[in-house]
């Protein structure tokens, strides 16, 4: 008689899907470079688009049956992006993300709708002119990842505007942790980042 009342009580399996697949996305930061007033002629303010190419593979799982508890590592490549500076001409900024990314959030299993936050550590390895650039120089992007999983495809997009930077220390990457922060640390930015996970299901199915 316990065990049936045991068994009657135990909650519900969940169906919790396992996905393992490649990410793409990209950050897109919109650096404010401030002009010379008393230059000859003076020059104004110059808004410079930096994108961020994110690839990597992204893998986890969702709860389908129930919460739609969602949790998901991004293993992040490294790469670069140019940096177009007024009176320097194009710089190659590269980088590298060499901490997994842990994320956690929930997805509706019968709409899809949701999200999940994440911190990307982003670390600046070398620029153009400059050469290697000395560890620490570390920035933190701190997001809050909205959208939804696909009923048909089951492809994941999400996205923020305006996460939260935390950049290095102004002694931080051979003392130039204050530039860098300038550079890549704006609140002006946007994020974008898709993956398959798999389809929608209807609970119990």
């Amino acid at each position: 008689m316990l065990t049936l009342i045991a068994a009657a009580c135990a909650p519900a399996p969940t169906a919790a899907t396992a996905f393992s697949s490649d990410a793409l996305g990209s950050i897109r930061i919109n650096v404010t470079v401030p002009g010379d007033p008393d230059a000859d002629p003076p020059t104004q303010d110059q808004t410079l688009p930096v994108d961020i190419p994110l690839t990597g593979v992204a893998s986890g799982t969702w709860d389908t049956g129930d919460t739609g508890q969602f949790d998901v590592d991004l293993a992040l490549d490294s790469g670069s992006f140019p940096l177009d500076v007024p009176g320097i001409g194009i710089l190659t900024i590269t980088y590298s993300i060499n901490d997994v990314a842990t994320g956690s959030g929930s997805f509706d299993p019968q709409t899809g709708i949701g999200g999940f936050d994440t911190s990307i550590v982003f670390t600046v390895d070398s620029v153009d002119l400059l050469g290697p650039i000395p560890p620490p120089c570390d920035l933190a992007f701190g997001m809050s990842l909205n959208g939804m999983i696909d009923p048909g495809t089951g492809m994941l997009g999400v996205g923020q505007d305006g996460f939260a930077v935390t950049p290095p220390a102004e002694t931080d990457c051979g003392g130039l942790g204050g530039i860098f922060g300038d550079l890549l640390g704006g609140p002006d930015n946007s994020v974008t980042l898709s993956f398959q996970v798999g389809p929608v299901l209807e609970p119990g199915s």
